[in-house]
């Protein structure tokens, strides 16, 4: 008995996908109309954990249908997986459906009945996009330029009509259905050199060499989920990928070009996009750029101009996207810094809000015109526009793209700021989460959590009080990354220890306990990410109190009421955990020899700590050292809930190279009474500056009160250091200190009191007349208040002067110091201790008395 006859072979390549999106597309093709038993099913499950090709075999054993194929190589792309299912397929027409997508139940059906009727080599058909949550960017554009009036459109080879399928929408191979015999006829396949676009080059090969082609306008038969994950959201790149990007950029141009095409329309965008990248990518040095040069110039010379349409790109858009290509990419000179900048993309989106007409920003095409009409701003001249957005709903205020959260910060006058978020917006942080999560060898501790929805605030324009990290996390909340556990070593990475239920507390929960226990049961951890440094120091002295607990529960597999959660949580998870004895033993050795070292000694692969470490953390920090090792230490980024202003230069590193990803960044002379502001290439060197934002949430030219210093600008790239936030500083008869100025200070007295500072605070006490230092010690002490005493007033004498006239005029008294119980006093076995607050700078007197109570 022959092979059964299909009309269509669907090929899925599969890689840790979740099940649950797996099964939505194996739903949908048991519910074509084109009847499930002329459709061959054909997956490859790639480089993918056993626990998965289980997984994917149960679920679809019942199906003659549905061929299964495991493929383990070093191959990282699904063009590998791809042509494994070419070369297995056996239908009249070959379709691809990725596997957390799914099809229309009549898509497939309609398709067939053209090539039937046309006996055409290739149709392409519409597809719709469905987002994992609001909060994720629409990563590709499926409009259509060709003409939408009519079902079916015609072509054979060569006509000029085609050119309007040549655009990065048009050319995804899950739009087109092919026949497999015109594939083998002219053996075209997926490159396996490519890493990026070969499903584009795989489409222009196909179409360049079709005899006739059919398009429908009208038909929807695809359905493409866009998650947070996705490789097409991918906007972080290394050198090294860039230089890959525009060689696989340049084989889909020449590839367009030996077909015939105009390259125009798919060209210059992606041009665009790559002056984009490299602009923001650090480390891209002149050698890098003249490889990048020598792949694409040549393109250059053939193109045209980008003709502007109705749809697509106006002409100020066009313009921009063909200017800084030929900027960055060729390195031609262009005096107008707006070329440079983010800026115009922010203009362009907001050009018809309320707050672009007011200042006309369709209208600004320099930089300079943009700082001549549009003011300064702070969190004043927007508090009341978000009440309107907050308690009434109204929308296109400050930014076309609809608001999906606001985060709560705390401003300089004592009073809320509700920092608006949109989708773009979160999508920088998303992206940067994802990419970190992605680079691990192995799995990675997150040490993040999320309020979730739990209690959250909903306003009236549909947006939830969130902050960043909230949402962040919300948007992952979905994706394939909560289950290391579930994996051999070798597939962890871009895995996180927590069960997902573990990142979103409810309100009151302290989920430190069960983040730990998970933690520290995976012995593959090669990365800890955590927001702060302080929350490593936090993290460590709650593994001082509660190790013996926590290695307990390890040994056993549950989470005992230790632990502190709720009863139905602590069950739930306890389902989670595997009992391991051999771990327990294993961690109870460590801890029972001291902490010294300990991280690398718990995690033998950990080889990077992620963690925001300059500034207010800068204390906590030097403490950290002594049990990280010798494990790098990476700052991350500079980021504020109104953008990300910088990414560290390098590991163990406390500068920033400045960052300009969906932000446009000025900066503004620190004391500065003018409003006269600079781009990152005019800073002064040793200068501290303040940094302006406007960004795609709705905040122009915004006062975001983050001291940096300029150090150094090389390459092309200006490096600054995080000084201070403006809100943390304090006044008293005139005279304010920052915690800049604190932290010189208190650097000398460690040096010459003899003590290390385990964390400190600094009252603005006006009814005393005084500042008073609070000082927390690592260890119990014989200290001196009075050498103390003497030593602040002498340094802050010299760091701030107008402290030191004050004092000598006796307009202030002296400071007074204060010691705290040590940290060592904190350790307690068996008994959580309380998180760290960050707090050194206040003139709040309700925060005084609660110091004081600690009063020695």
């Amino acid at each position: 008995m022959g092979e059964k006859e299909y009309l269509v072979s669907v090929i899925t390549p599969f890689h840790n996908t979740k099940i649950e999106f797996f099964k939505r597309g194996y739903d949908s093709l048991k519910r074509q109309t084109l009847g499930f038993k002329n459709i061959e099913w054909v997956v490859v499950v790639h480089n993918s954990d056993d626990s998965y090709a289980d997984a994917v075999q149960k679920l679809t054993k019942e199906d003659d249908n549905v061929k299964i194929y495991i493929l383990n190589n070093d191959k990282r792309t699904p063009s590998s997986p791809r042509n494994y299912a070419l070369t297995k397929a056996q239908g009249k027409y070959i379709a691809f459906l990725d596997s957390d997508d799914f099809f229309t139940d009549d898509g497939l059906k309609e398709v067939v009945e053209g090539m039937e009727e046309t006996e055409a080599d290739i149709a392409s058909f519409r597809a719709e996009t469905l987002p994992e949550d609001e909060t994720v960017i629409q990563a590709i554009d499926t409009r259509a330029r060709f003409d939408q009036t009519v079902h079916m459109l015609e072509f054979k080879k060569g006509d000029e009509k085609l050119n309007d399928l040549i655009y990065a929408g048009g050319l995804t191979i899950w739009s087109k259905l092919i026949r497999r015999d015109f594939l083998s006829k002219y053996n075209i396949g997926f490159s396996l050199d490519m890493k990026y676009g070969e499903d584009v080059c795989f489409s222009m090969e196909c179409l360049g060499k079709a005899k006739k082609i059919i398009i429908l306008p009208q038909t929807i038969v695809y359905v493409y989920f866009m998650n947070h994950g996705s490789l097409a959201q991918d906007m972080n790149h290394t050198p090294e990928s860039l230089l890959k990007l525009a060689s696989d950029f340049a084989n889909i141009f020449d590839v367009t070009v030996k077909g015939g095409f105009k390259l125009e329309k798919l060209a210059w965008p992606v041009l665009g996009y790559l002056a984009e990248m490299m602009a923001i990518t650090p480390g891209l040095d002149d050698e890098f750029r003249k490889r990048i040069y020598d792949l694409m110039h040549k393109y250059f010379g053939i193109l045209g101009p980008l003709e502007p349409d109705a749809k697509f790109f106006n002409a100020q858009m066009a313009e921009h996207f063909m200017k800084r290509a030929r900027m960055i990419i060729l390195g031609e000179e262009d005096n107008d810094e707006m070329a440079k900048s983010s800026l115009l993309p922010i203009l362009l989106a907001n050009a018809d809000t309320e707050y672009g007409q007011r200042y006309g920003f369709g209208s600004i095409h320099k930089v300079v015109d943009y700082q001549k009409k549009v003011p300064l701003s702070d969190y004043s001249m927007y508090r009341p526009l978000i009440k309107l957005m907050t308690r009434i709903g109204e929308s296109n205020l400050i930014c076309k793209e609809k608001v999906v959260a606001y985060s709560s910060k705390l401003c300089p006058d004592g009073g809320e700021f509700l920092v608006p978020q949109t989708a773009p917006f979160v999508s920088v942080y998303q992206n940067v989460l994802i990419e970190e999560l992605k680079a691990a060898r192995y799995s990675t501790f997150l040490a993040i959590e999320s309020a979730g929805e739990s209690g959250t605030i909903r306003f009236n324009d549909g947006a939830l009080l969130h902050s960043v990290a909230d949402t962040v996390l919300a948007g992952i909340r979905k994706s394939d990354i909560y289950n290391s556990h579930a994996r051999s070593t070798e597939n962890k990475y871009g895995t996180i220890t927590a069960p997902e239920s573990v990142l979103f507390k409810n309100p009151g929960e302290d989920l430190r306990y069960a983040k730990l226990l998970f933690a520290l049961a995976d012995p593959d951890v090669s990365q800890i990410i955590v927001p702060f440094t302080v929350n490593i120091l936090d993290m460590v002295r709650f593994l001082k109190c509660m190790w013996e607990m926590l290695v307990e529960d390890i040994a056993s597999g549950r989470v005992s009421e230790v632990s502190g959660l709720a009863e139905g949580r602590r069950k739930e998870l306890s389902k989670l955990l595997k009992p391991s004895k051999r771990r327990a033993k294993e961690l109870r050795t460590i801890f029972e020899q001291g902490f010294e070292n300990v991280l690398p000694k718990i995690w033998k692969n950990l080889d990077l700590i992620i963690s925001a470490g300059s500034g207010e953390n800068a204390v906590y920090s030097r403490q950290i050292m002594k049990y990280i090792g010798s494990v790098p230490l990476d700052y991350g980024y500079l980021g504020i809930a109104e953008g990300i202003i910088g990414k560290v230069s390098a590991p163990g590193e406390n500068t920033y190279i400045i960052m300009e990803k969906d932000s446009f960044l000025e900066f503004l002379p620190e004391d500065s009474d003018k409003d006269k502001t600079f781009i990152a290439s005019e800073l002064e060197i040793s200068k501290h500056y303040e940094v302006i934002i406007s960004n795609m949430a709705g905040l122009y030219r915004y006062r975001s009160g983050i001291i940096v210093e300029a150090t150094k600008i090389q390459d092309g790239q200006t490096y600054v250091r995080y000084c201070y936030d403006r809100k943390d500083v304090v006044t008293v008869s005139g005279v304010s200190i920052n915690t800049l100025s604190l932290r010189q200070a208190g650097k000398k007295i460690d040096e010459e009191a003899g003590m290390i500072t385990y964390d400190y605070c600094l009252f603005a006490n006006d009814k005393k007349n005084c500042f008073e230092l609070f000082l927390k010690p690592e260890k119990e002490g014989n200290y001196s208040a009075k050498l103390v005493q003497e030593i602040a007033e002498k340094e802050l004498s010299k760091v701030i002067p107008s402290y030191g006239r004050a004092r000598k005029a006796g307009k202030i008294d002296k400071i007074r110091i204060h010691f705290l119980p040590s940290a060592d006093a904190d350790i307690v076995k068996g008994k959580a201790p309380k998180p760290i607050r960050i707090i050194h700078a206040s003139s709040d007197e309700k925060l005084f008395k609660t110091y004081r109570l600690y009063e020695v």
